[in-house]
């Protein structure tokens, strides 16, 4: 009977099963009550209970039973809220976190783009400017380095009373979020620039992401399984490493990837495109080059906004 059934599982066909067709009418859709929700999702989930984080978000946001929370996959969630101004006010009070790890939440759209909650908006301290290169451009050049400047909070004509200055970015959610970067000056000093982000509390102290613990960072294994003795044959690199070690020249006979950026900047670029998936490779290089074109039209640092507000947020 056994022999017989799985026979039978194996003539089967998508063909052969009728397909479920949702009609088109008002009683199969919630469009209305999805323009008063968001859409999330949980950078960490082995930290974060889907469960637990939809029952204790209503009252970090002292809504109670004014929202409600539907749990999506085991990393993606929606709150419906019953007032449009309950959800702006959560909108406006970005990035939130729980369990002490950071969520992306964004406002429901009926069909959203490919990038959707893949990035957040932050603020960010700078510190360590130094005294003759502190001007606008400066902080402008700084804060890039995290990631897509919106906005500084910084009024040049006022007493300046902090050790460092704000400035909003975008943050791409599966980056490492860097304690510091070093600053080449003209002169042929170096200095180390720190950095703070606002309402982030945990991230790995590993590769700086925040999307696992340490212990759990895939970075630092990978960095492991490198450690070989001294007496081990050597490893023949692959183009791809051998491009992100440094050799970006690519193989012969193909176009040179990302050319426009600089060194660093490309490594980290080639890295990520870098996919054993032929087609998840080439969307990955479209949307490195779609990135690169809006830096393009990023405006520089003297065309930015800046608001007189300094504890903007």
């Amino acid at each position: 009977m056994a022999d017989n059934l799985h026979k039978a599982i194996r003539s089967m066909s998508l063909d052969d099963d009728d397909p479920i067709t949702l009609p088109d009418e008002p009683q199969f859709r919630v469009f209305d009550a999805n323009a008063t929700s968001i859409l999330g999702r949980l950078l960490n989930p082995d930290a974060q209970n889907m469960a637990r984080m939809i029952e204790f978000m209503p009252t970090a946001w002292r809504l109670y039973n004014r929202v409600r929370g539907i749990a999506l996959s085991r990393d993606r969630f929606q709150f419906i809220f019953e007032r449009e101004e309950d959800m702006l006010t959560v909108l406006k009070d970005r990035p939130w976190s729980y369990n002490h790890w950071t969520m992306v939440i964004e406002r429901w759209v009926p069909a959203p783009p490919r990038d959707f909650l893949t990035s957040f908006e932050v603020w960010i301290r700078i510190r360590h400017i130094p005294l003759n290169h502190f001007t606008t451009d400066t902080m402008y050049l700084c804060a890039k380095k995290i990631g897509r400047v919106i906005e500084f909070a910084y009024d040049p004509k006022v007493s300046h009373t902090t050790d460092y200055v704000r400035a909003k970015v975008a943050f791409t959610a599966d980056s490492p979020a860097f304690e510091a970067k070093n600053l080449n000056l003209p002169s042929g000093d170096v200095v180390v620039i720190e950095y703070e982000y606002e309402k982030i509390h945990k991230r790995c102290f590993g590769c700086f992401r925040l999307t696992h613990e340490k212990s759990s960072c895939p970075y630092s294994k990978k960095k492991n399984l490198r450690l070989v003795s001294k007496d081990a044959a050597p490893i023949t690199k692959d183009p791809v490493t051998s491009l992100i070690e440094g050799r970006l020249e690519g193989p012969p006979g193909f176009p040179l990837l990302f050319p426009e950026l600089p060194p660093e900047e490309r490594r980290m670029a080639i890295q990520y495109v870098s996919h054993a998936n032929e087609t998840e490779r080439k969307a990955r290089i479209l949307w490195v080059q779609q990135a690169i074109e809006v830096d393009k039209d990023n405006p520089p640092a003297s065309l930015k906004k800046f608001s007189h507000e300094l504890n903007k947020e």
